[in-house]
């Protein structure tokens, strides 16, 4: 388990540490930890690396993209169904399900709100 990364006991996370004798067992407050997110249903506008971060910060401190979605944004060359990315959240805060966001409207003025689900691996 410690070395497939974190894991999850309905939506919250379970963290590891490796035992020895010499081990102190008083629980420790985690402060922060690193997630994976996919983010489903992300607007063909946000689909960079800028749009990407800005959806992020609604959920953590955005870290990196994984190099599938970083290709995709940085070639232009489409999208997935899912954009992933690696971000740091407090440890006491409740994972969000949805994210709100008002995104441009393409043609005319004015801006329209889209719900982005969010998926932690």
């Amino acid at each position: 388990m410690i070395e497939n990364g974190h894991w999850f006991i309905h939506n919250n996370p379970l963290i590891l540490k490796k035992w020895n004798p010499d081990v102190n067992l008083f629980k420790k407050d985690a402060g922060n930890v690193l997630l994976w997110v996919k983010l489903h249903g992300v607007p063909l506008t946000a689909f960079s690396e800028d749009g990407l971060s800005v959806i992020n910060t609604k959920l953590g401190t955005p870290l990196m993209l994984d190099s599938y979605t970083s290709d995709m944004c940085m070639q232009s060359w489409g999208r997935s169904s899912y954009a992933r990315a690696m971000i740091e959240l407090r440890a006491d805060v409740e994972l969000k399900e949805t994210i709100m966001v008002a995104m441009p409207k393409l043609v005319g003025k004015g801006s329209y709100m889209c719900t982005i689900r969010a998926e932690y691996e």
